[in-house]
């Protein structure tokens, strides 16, 4: 799951947080999703960190989704937030 403060994205650098339990080789796939984000972008780069984070990536179980996010709908692999169209 992803959660992105998107009056945020004007930023030129913009911050990603991992969460949850990721292993090394999903670690090692979104770096290079980010890489290839940046190489896409204009405007903006993304950068991992562990602080807070302009965007939050959780590396969780369906089980615990609905601990992360309140509008989570059981066995979901398509959650949208309500907020989204």
């Amino acid at each position: 799951m992803i959660q992105v403060e998107l009056s945020n994205l004007m930023f030129p650098k913009i911050s990603v947080k991992i969460s949850g339990q990721p292993t090394k080789e999903d670690r090692l796939e979104f770096e290079k999703i980010i890489d290839e984000l940046n190489e896409m972008m204009e405007s903006s780069q993304l950068y991992i960190t562990e602080d807070e984070a302009i965007i939050t990536v959780y590396y969780v179980t369906l089980d615990e989704m609905p601990k992360i996010e309140p509008n989570y709908v059981s066995e979901s692999w398509d959650f949208k937030f309500p907020s989204c169209h």
